[in-house]
């Protein structure tokens, strides 16, 4: 997979790593979903860490099915976008797929904390989206600006595809 960006100066010393799969959602009607983080104050798109016994595709399809109630099948392979999150001491990698829809939407199983959170799905335009968060204030190191490189990368995959 490609490397689409790295934000943070390079950590030195103790750090743990933690892997992240996440996925831009498409509908039949070219939306994307947005998780709104309600409590939170800001958008993300859906995933999450990928557990010790998966690999990132397992950990994708099951983080998208707990956040959006949506199956989905894999389109393409976006990128994957390095984090240097010095506060927290930790090096995050985030691999990017454009997915769509497959079959009937569920509920989203949400876990206690994004709950507590807030978690809403949202569907928007790709522009709508890039607009959302370009208006928003970042909320914590990086991820907006984590997310706005994602959709991007996916808005410029279905231009060139045709999609």
């Amino acid at each position: 997979m490609i490397k689409l960006n790295t934000f943070g100066k390079e950590i030195k010393g103790d750090f743990r790593e933690r892997n992240r799969a996440a996925g831009i959602v498409l509908n039949d009607k070219k939306e994307i979903i947005l998780m709104n983080l309600t409590n939170m104050y800001f958008h993300m798109l859906p995933g999450g860490g990928v557990d010790a016994n998966e690999n990132m595709e397992e950990a994708l399809y099951r983080e998208l099915k707990e956040e959006t109630g949506a199956n989905v099948e894999i389109i393409s392979e976006l990128g994957i976008v390095n984090e240097n999150l010095e506060q927290r001491k930790m090096k995050q990698i985030t691999y990017f797929y454009l997915t769509k829809v497959v079959g009937e939407i569920q509920e989203p199983n949400f876990m206690p904390d994004e709950l507590e959170q807030g978690y809403q799905v949202e569907w928007y335009s790709i522009d709508d989206a890039i607009k959302i968060l370009e208006e928003e204030t970042e909320y914590e190191e990086y991820i907006k600006q984590r997310e706005l490189v994602a959709i991007k990368e996916a808005k410029k995959y279905l231009q060139q595809n045709d999609l």
